[in-house]
C-alpha cells in the first residue's frame, strides 16, 4: 500500500551557466507544468525591491515514478476502446510517452506528485537558499472523479519521502535510501546560488488519504535581504491525491495489468473488481 502523505527534495549541482538551455523536441502532447517564481505581498521581514526575483525557475517538468500505474483524476475521463488500446500500447513501448498521455487527460500518480525544477541565481550578490516548505491547502477525503488502477506485480512499493504535507510544517526533509530521517533539510545545508549559475531540485509531494493543493515557498537570503519566493505551476497549484477507499466512489474507473487479466490492457472496471470497502485499508 502506498505511505503517508510525504514529499521530498534531491539536489544535483550544475555547472556554472553559460547559454540559455535548449527546449526539448516535442513529442507528444504534454499537460508539463512551467512557472517562474512568484513574490507574495511584500512583508517587513523582506524589505528591497519585491520586483526584483533574487533567482528564475528556467525548467520545470513532471518526473515520474515509474514503478506503480495508478492514477486518478479530479473529473470523470470517459476514453473510447480505441483511446484506452492506444494507452496500453504505449505503456508496452514507451513508459514515459504513456504516462504525458495519462497527465494530457488530468490524471497524476496517486499518492504521489514530483517534479524538477531548475533554479538559477539572478541576484549579482548572489543567493542563498535557506529552506523549503510546503504551503498546502488539503481536504481529508481524495479526490473521486477518475481512477486508473494497476498494480505492480510482485513487488514492493516504494516509499519516498521529501515534504510531509500531513505534518502541521512540511518542511523540506532530508532522506537516506529513499526513506525520511525526520531532520529538516536545510537544517544542515543551505545553497549559495551565483548570478547565472543552476541547481536542480526533484521536489516530490505525496498524499494517501486525502487531497492537496499545494505551492512551494523558498526561503533566501539576497544580500542583507531576506524573502520568500514561491514556486507554483504558472500560477495555479500543484496537486496531490491518494486513492478513495470504495471504488465506487469514482465517476470512471479502469483497471489493467494483473487486475485485468488475461493481457492486462487497461478496460473499464466492473463491480468486480472492486474491492470490500469494509476490509480496505487504503491504496
Amino acid at each position: 500500500m502506498l505511505g503517508p502523505v510525504i514529499a521530498g527534495l534531491a539536489v544535483a549541482r550544475l555547472s556554472p551557466f553559460v547559454a540559455p538551455p535548449a527546449q526539448p523536441a516535442a513529442s507528444a502532447p504534454q499537460a508539463a507544468p512551467t512557472a517562474s517564481p512568484s513574490s507574495p505581498p511584500p512583508a517587513s521581514e523582506a524589505p528591497g525591491d519585491p520586483g526584483e526575483a533574487p533567482f528564475e525557475v528556467t525548467s520545470l517538468r513532471p518526473v515520474y515514478s515509474g514503478e506503480d500505474d495508478v492514477w486518478v483524476g479530479r473529473d470523470p475521463v470517459r476514453l473510447s476502446d480505441g483511446e484506452l488500446t492506444e494507452l496500453a500500447d504505449l505503456r508496452e513501448t514507451d513508459q514515459q510517452a504513456h504516462d504525458d498521455r495519462m497527465a494530457d487527460h488530468g490524471l497524476a500518480e496517486a499518492g504521489l506528485t514530483r517534479f524538477e525544477a531548475v533554479l538559477r541565481g539572478a541576484a549579482p550578490e548572489g543567493t542563498r537558499i535557506m529552506g523549503m516548505r510546503a504551503a498546502a491547502e488539503c481536504a481529508d477525503a481524495p479526490v473521486t472523479g477518475t481512477l486508473f488502477y494497476s498494480p505492480p506485480a510482485g513487488a514492493e512499493e516504494k516509499q519516498v519521502v521529501y515534504f510531509d504535507l500531513d505534518s502541521a510544517d512540511p518542511v523540506a526533509q532530508s532522506t537516506r535510501n529513499g526513506s525520511p530521517t525526520g531532520e529538516a533539510y536545510f537544517d544542515s545545508t543551505t545553497y549559495r546560488l551565483a548570478q547565472g549559475e543552476e541547481v536542480v531540485f526533484e521536489m516530490h509531494a505525496a498524499r494517501v488519504y486525502g487531497y492537496c493543493d499545494f505551492r512551494i515557498e523558498v526561503d533566501v537570503l539576497t544580500g542583507d535581504r531576506r524573502s520568500t519566493e514561491v514556486i507554483d505551476d504558472a500560477g495555479a497549484a500543484f496537486w496531490v491525491s491518494g486513492m478513495a477507499t470504495d471504488w465506487s466512489d469514482y465517476g470512471a474507473a479502469y483497471v489493467g495489468g494483473i487486475a485485468a487479466p488475461p493481457r492486462g490492457d487497461w478496460r473499464p472496471a466492473e463491480p468486480g473488481d472492486f474491492p470490500d470497502p469494509a476490509s480496505a485499508t487504503g491504496p
